[in-house]
């Protein structure tokens, strides 16, 4: 039991960390350009780190590893990421040259 519990905790932080990124993407495009380059690149590149976070919770929520209040969070966060997914893109597309 105590893994179980462990286990949708560790979801729950999941979810939670990548809802604030996800989130905070457009407030990130406003301000990117005044960043350093290297500051730039960093955020670019450690991004790919939150693609994989997503996956894991994709498959985390596909294999019924998550609570009914954490479903409803996945689902807030497929749509976050819907809805900036373009965001991402477009600075990648500026900023990874």
């Amino acid at each position: 039991m105590a893994q179980v519990r462990d286990r949708t905790q560790n979801v729950g932080t999941t979810l939670d960390f990548s809802l604030r990124a996800w989130t905070s993407l457009p407030e990130v495009a406003e301000e990117i350009a005044e960043w350093e380059s290297v500051e730039r690149l960093d955020f670019l590149y450690e991004w790919a780190l939150e693609e994989m976070r997503l996956d894991r919770l994709h498959k985390q929520a596909e294999a019924g590893q998550m609570t009914e209040d954490q479903i409803e969070q996945f689902r807030d966060l497929v749509s976050v990421v819907s809805e900036n997914r373009p965001i991402i893109e477009r600075l990648q597309e500026c900023y990874n040259s």
